[in-house]
């Protein structure tokens, strides 16, 4: 959870990779500051918001992680996407 106070993220950060040959590594990873503006303990899901528009709903495995929240707070939030390509002559 993000502290009380605190600003809010909006970061991005990009790299690649290269590799011998014809192979390389393209990654993106975002963190940003979203805030809680759902919490389903039925299903168990909560659904977020955050910077330019963005909406997002997940369901939490651990549906003990749902009372230490409430609808309002904020949480900052990272995720990763990453790319491997590696190309081979045909055989």
């Amino acid at each position: 959870m993000a502290a009380p106070g605190s600003a809010p993220i909006d970061s991005t950060s990009k790299a690649v990779t290269p590799a011998p040959g014809l192979a390389g590594t393209a990654a993106r990873q975002q963190t940003i500051t979203a805030t809680i503006v759902a919490i389903d303990p039925k299903l168990p899901s909560v659904s977020f918001t955050g910077p330019r528009g963005w909406n997002y709903t997940t369901r939490v495995e651990d549906k003990a992680l749902l009372s230490k929240f409430k609808v309002g707070d904020k949480v900052d939030i990272t995720w990763t996407e990453a790319t491997l390509v590696s190309v081979e002559d045909a055989k």
